[in-house]
């Protein structure tokens, strides 16, 4: 997903290991709290200055997939007072029962710098209840090599082009091609399709897919494909950018006319936390959204904060990088990734196309 990705980071991460910073003081009624999260967060820069000022150990056990974290919630017994979902899964965690509430009044950064737009999104509040610190964002669309496609592009129908036939990829995974062909047909809630818009949407990209060169099952290996000139166009996640320094190519990243799909990753308390591990992962949730955290992310890791504060204290040349200068505005045409209402008819999209 773009930026670097709610699944990119699930799949980046593996195993379980354990850290913590080191420093004095005290904050909340816990001395340690264990965060199941994706290394790219929890890098010792990043998480050490936390642990210096209030004196909270955070340790880590670091997952592959959200889907493994919240089944081992469900069983019970793991120590974890919170992790990481993405805005695509979150609902389906709360419906498992494995979120206790957020006590919003030990986490005043949320009101005070969480840009409104996540403020008002919907993937980490249920029954009207704030379950979820929304920390970091991105959005997924098209990229090209403007080094072998010349002039703008601006609408999703590049990737139904006859022009990019053999050049086009098509993400796999996720059922986010499925995703992409509602926006592109300009359905009502590309989250929540009738039948015959999913059929519609199936005919689309059925329609595609002899121009479509491959579909891609992981973020590296779209990567090699733009490097190799395989591939030209594609659905994409912002880590391909990262092409335009490590082989000075001119990776073009594309705002559409039907909007980009948006994502963003929230910290959540798991219901295994006692009411002083509550506390003081709160605690760390605030520190999240406050005005340091935002600032490593970006520097370690070129991922965008949801904090303002954080957002002030970037270099500007990060901030332009990262499309920060406006978010807001940058946001405006988002399609925010939630999960589909009903995930097996859109997983039977897929495997019409993919099968076709």
């Amino acid at each position: 997903m773009g930026g670097a990705g709610a699944a990119a980071l699930f799949l980046a991460a593996c195993g379980s290991k354990s850290v913590s910073g080191t420093g004095g003081g005290s904050s909340g009624s816990s001395d340690s709290i264990l965060w199941a999260t994706n290394e790219a967060y929890a890098r010792p820069p990043m998480i050490n200055p936390f642990t210096d000022e209030t004196g909270i150990k955070v340790q880590l056990e670091l997952f592959s997939d959200v889907t493994e974290i919240a089944s081992k919630l469900k069983t019970g017994g793991t120590g974890i007072t919170g992790f990481v979902d993405g805005s695509y899964h979150a609902v389906d965690s709360y419906n498992a029962g494995v979120l206790q509430q957020i006590d919003l009044a030990n986490v005043p950064n949320y009101e005070k710098n969480v840009l409104p737009t996540f403020q008002d999104a919907k993937a980490h509040q249920f029954d009207g209840k704030v379950y979820g610190i929304p920390m970091d964002w991105g959005t997924d669309s098209i990229a090209y090599n403007g080094d072998k496609i010349s002039g703008k592009i601006d609408d999703l129908s590049a990737l139904w082009d006859p022009q990019f036939e053999g050049q086009i990829a098509m993400p796999a995974g996720l059922m986010e091609m499925v995703i992409v062909g509602g926006i592109y047909a300009g359905v009502p809630d590309p989250f929540d399709m009738t039948d015959d818009e999913l059929a519609q949407v199936r005919d689309l990209l059925i329609k595609q897919k002899p121009l479509v060169r491959t579909y891609w099952k992981e973020i590296g290996e779209l990567t090699n494909l733009f490097a190799s000139g395989e591939v030209t166009i594609a659905w994409a996640w912002a880590p391909v950018l990262d092409l335009r320094e490590k082989a000075d190519m001119d990776m073009v990243w594309v705002v559409p006319k039907q909007g980009q799909l948006g994502w963003y990753d929230a910290a959540f308390i798991t219901s295994e936390a006692k009411p002083d591990e509550k506390k003081a992962f709160e605690s760390f949730a605030n520190y999240l959204v406050g005005d340091t955290y935002g600032v490593k992310l970006a520097d370690e890791v070129a991922y965008r904060t949801t904090s303002k504060a954080a957002i002030e204290n970037i270099s500007p040349a990060k901030r332009k990088e990262l499309d920060l200068n406006d978010p807001e505005q940058f946001l405006d045409n988002v399609n925010y990734w939630i999960a589909p209402k009903r995930p097996k008819a859109y997983e039977a999209v897929q495997t019409d196309v993919l099968n076709a």
